[in-house]
């Protein structure tokens, strides 16, 4: 067991030229409880994530989801996140795990269905 990592982390950041006006960073995170071994998963962790900084607009936007999650090796674990910034002329600051209750309306903020 020495040497094996239960987390690992993936990340990719592009940056757009000239300027930057805007960066955009895709993301995984990966966690197995114990870590990858011949026995099952009591905790499994794919969180996949993309984010964007946007200077001209001057909002920060990330969104990510949970895939191929399982907590001990028999529950299936879905779900969504996304955080939205403003610093602009309405600024704003929201966070979303799981979505809002289908009557509110988070304008000016954008958030996926």
């Amino acid at each position: 067991m020495a040497g094996q990592k239960f987390l690992r982390f993936d990340l990719g950041v592009f940056v757009e030229l000239p300027g930057p006006s805007k960066i955009v960073i895709l993301g995984s995170a990966r966690a197995r409880v114990p870590p990858p071994e011949e026995v099952p998963a009591i905790l499994q962790l794919r969180i996949d994530i993309v984010g964007v900084i946007d200077f001209v607009k001057r909002v920060v936007e990330f969104d990510a989801t949970l895939i191929n999650s399982r907590a001990l090796g028999i529950f299936v674990m879905t779900g969504d996140a996304a955080f939205r910034s403003s610093y602009g002329d309405q600024p704003y600051l929201m966070l979303t795990i799981g979505g809002f209750h289908p009557h509110f309306n988070p304008e000016p903020a954008v958030f996926p269905e």
